[in-house]
């Protein structure tokens, strides 16, 4: 009778063990995929060339502004690649 019992535990039991694993597995990939795709986009300034030439365009920022922001975020630019070398 014991052996009738415990032959569908150990089943259940198993099943349970392998869907811990499957599931830690998958928080593992996913936490890894997560990471290397965080290594890869670049730095950014905070504003790219393309939204302050949207901004002027819109009437957003006027040409002073626009020609000091540019020049700002050139530095910044310089700054960064400056470092990596």
């Amino acid at each position: 009778m014991s052996l009738a019992i415990s032959a569908p535990l150990s089943v259940v039991i198993w099943s349970l063990v392998l869907v811990a694993v499957v599931f830690v597995g998958y928080v593992l990939v996913a936490w890894v995929r997560r990471r290397v795709r965080q290594s890869d986009q670049p730095e950014t300034v905070g504003f790219s060339l393309a939204d302050l030439r949207r901004l002027h365009r819109e009437g957003q920022l006027s040409d002073e502004e626009y020609e000091r922001a540019r020049s700002k975020l050139l530095a910044a630019l310089k700054r960064q690649e400056e470092k990596k070398t």
